[in-house]
């Protein structure tokens, strides 16, 4: 389920670039990094472009967030839906998809925060991980470039299938 309590399945952005991350709404340390990446992404695509990427992030607290959290957690960061996504679900079924995708996390027993990786996988227009690459500085313009890379292929597959 998504912030707005729709269903929600990966398969349906089949076409468009994908870019997945994993935070969860009570997070103050790197989550909120997370997110400002993600708004400048958004925000320094051309307009043309922005209808060919879709943004999804995955909690990392399933059992703690509801939908109106979530939505009011992304929406506070200025993302748009159904632009931005924020999923959650049955918290079994969350935490093998996090792992599956390696989005590693655990509750710290000091702080009882969770400690997470601060991971954007970038899928191609068949679904497939294109790039991994996390929030540290160095990547930065890796995921820049690794973005607008798949959005060219998108739009010159985009051309082909006209011209055909």
């Amino acid at each position: 389920m998504d912030q707005k309590g729709n269903p929600f399945d990966l398969e349906d952005l089949k076409g468009d670039v994908v870019v997945i991350t994993g935070v969860y709404a009570l997070c103050y340390s790197t989550c909120p990094q997370i997110l400002v990446r993600l708004g400048a992404l958004y925000n320094d695509l051309d307009p043309a472009d922005r209808e060919r990427v879709k943004f999804v992030a995955l909690t990392l607290n399933p059992e703690g967030e509801t939908t109106e959290l979530m939505n009011a957690f992304v929406t506070g960061y200025g993302f748009e839906y159904p632009q931005f996504r924020y999923l959650n679900g049955d918290p079994d079924h969350m935490r093998e998809l996090l792992k599956q995708l390696q989005f590693s996390s655990f509750v710290n027993p000091e702080t009882g925060l969770i400690d997470h990786v601060n991971l954007f996988l970038l899928l191609d227009r068949n679904g497939e991980i294109a790039y991994r690459l996390t929030l540290d500085a160095r990547h930065s313009s890796w995921l820049t470039a690794a973005l607008g890379e798949l959005i060219d292929e998108t739009r010159e597959l985009d051309k082909a299938l006209v011209v055909n």
